[in-house]
């Protein structure tokens, strides 16, 4: 079986993947991820230098099962402008 066989293929909802589709998601997940630090380093000295905040937004979410996780995204809007900010006067 060839890789892009693996990548077509569809299991059935509820059977575990394959140990060749796990390491092949794995793998092109890794290469992926350091292909994309030089970028995500860039936005993230970008999100610190536009806005006061943190530069990433943590968020639980529930995810397959129902069982939560935690989702990580950065900061793409302002205290002011998400309705966290608050004026005093």
């Amino acid at each position: 079986m060839n890789p892009m066989q693996l990548l077509r293929r569809r299991p059935t909802i509820g059977a575990p993947p394959s140990s060749a589709q796990r390491a092949l998601d794995i793998t092109v997940s890794f290469v992926l991820l350091l292909l994309l630090f030089p970028l995500l380093a860039l936005l993230a000295v970008a999100v610190k230098l536009s806005s006061p905040g943190p530069i990433l937004y943590r968020q639980a979410r529930i995810g397959q099962g129902g069982r939560p996780f935690q989702l990580f995204k950065f900061l793409s809007t302002s205290f002011r402008s998400s309705g966290m900010y608050c004026e005093v006067r």
